[in-house]
C-alpha cells in the first residue's frame, strides 16, 4: 500500500499582507503642493508629492495617512481607495531663522567662516 500524504493550505500563510493603493492631490490656498511628505501613521512607508501635488502609496487597509509641509500644520485622514483631495492649512507659527550649511552641519550665523547669502520673506 503506497504512502499518501497531503498539506491543507494556510491561507494566512499563503497570501501576502494586504495592501490598498491610495491615490491623491495635497493642495493649499495657492494650489498644489509640491514636495509634502505623505506617510503611512506608526510606519515608515512614505512618499513626497509630485510637481502636480499628486501621490500614490501603497498602505495597509485602514490606515492613517499623516501629510506635512513646512510652513503648515499637519494633516492626519483615513486612507480610502477613491482618490483623495487633501488640503493643507498655512501654520499660524512663523518659522525662526534658519541657516543652511553646504557641509549639512549646524552651525552658529556667527561661526561660520565662509560666504553667506540671507534670504527675507515679505508677507
Amino acid at each position: 500500500m503506497p504512502l499518501q500524504s497531503y498539506a491543507e493550505p494556510c491561507a494566512a500563510a499563503a497570501t501576502p499582507s494586504q495592501k490598498i493603493k491610495v491615490t491623491g492631490v495635497v493642495e493649499d490656498a495657492e494650489g498644489p503642493v509640491i514636495g509634502a511628505s505623505v506617510i503611512e501613521k506608526g510606519t515608515s512607508n512614505g512618499t513626497v508629492t509630485d510637481l502636480d501635488g499628486n501621490f500614490t502609496l501603497m498602505v495597509s487597509p485602514g490606515a492613517t495617512l499623516k501629510i506635512s509641509y513646512v510652513g503648515s500644520e499637519p494633516v492626519e485622514v483615513k486612507a480610502t481607495e477613491a482618490p483623495m483631495k487633501i488640503t493643507l492649512e498655512q501654520s499660524s507659527q512663523m518659522l525662526s531663522e534658519v541657516v543652511v550649511t553646504a557641509l549639512g552641519i549646524k552651525r552658529d550665523r556667527k561661526a561660520l567662516g565662509y560666504g553667506l547669502d540671507e534670504v527675507i520673506s515679505v508677507h
